[in-house]
């Protein structure tokens, strides 16, 4: 007879946690707050580190979540950094993403706003003032 495996876990950090587990139950976690089974948060969100993501939901769900418990859109581009640390690198999205991709090591990063800014051809249909707010050009 096989061995029965232990389940496993994965939320979305989004739908699941915000209409499904409004707090862990009894069967998630022990009576002590921890987990009972591995358990993983994967959103296809990000602009912030995986420890900052990792307190927000510990703080939601009453249960202690580790950064290594947490992964984000970006979080593949940490195996990444020993090729791309020193070569220049072209991030986009919202939140703090530079100082993210900053954090994980790489050294030459640029902001797609940035860009704009710099080089208005190369972003045909956004402007990016230097005031810092996104303005959609007219098409």
């Amino acid at each position: 007879m096989l061995p029965v495996p232990a389940p496993a876990a994965s939320a979305d950090q989004h739908a699941a946690l915000t209409t499904t587990l409004p707090t862990p139950s009894s069967q998630l976690t022990t009576s002590d707050g921890r987990w009972r089974y591995p358990v993983v948060f994967m959103t296809n969100g990000g602009g912030v580190c995986e420890e900052r993501k990792a307190q927000e939901l510990s703080t939601r769900l009453g249960v202690r979540v580790t950064p290594e418990q947490v992964i984000l859109s970006h979080t593949p581009m940490r195996d990444l950094v020993a090729e791309l640390a020193q070569r220049p690198v072209l991030v986009s999205g919202r939140g703090d993403v530079l100082n993210v991709a900053r954090s994980y090591g790489l050294q030459r990063v640029l902001h797609t706003r940035q860009l704009g800014r710099a080089m208005p051809a190369a972003t045909p249909f956004s402007t990016y003032p230097t005031g810092g707010g996104r303005q959609h050009a007219a098409i």
